[in-house]
């Protein structure tokens, strides 16, 4: 709705501002927190850089409605590849591997 309302560039600017705060943030449970460690940090790291460069591609193209799909499809992608990091990172045997990688 915001597009209709606000325009397709200052929508493209929130997208922006938005996912610039969404990425660190999602880094915030392996530090300063702890609560998760190394998996789910290259989960975070890997899929917020994909996310930060599809946003920034948004937001230099305003009115490409295939990249905003296309960007909100990743979104979404984002969300539940984020959480299945989580997933993977608790597991027991995950720990078990990496202790003995360590």
């Amino acid at each position: 709705m915001m597009p209709v309302i606000e325009g397709e560039v200052e929508t493209t600017r929130q997208i922006w501002i938005y996912t610039l705060i969404v990425v660190p943030f999602s880094l915030l449970l392996v530090y300063p927190l702890g609560t998760l460690g190394l998996v789910y940090t290259v989960f975070a790291v890997v899929l917020g850089w994909v996310f930060l460069s599809k946003a920034w591609q948004v937001q230099q193209n305003p009115f490409d409605q295939d990249l905003a799909r296309s960007l909100f499809k990743y979104s979404i992608l984002y969300m539940m590849l984020l959480c299945t990091g989580m997933v993977i990172d608790t597991l027991p045997l995950t720990h078990r591997i990496l202790a003995l990688v360590y």
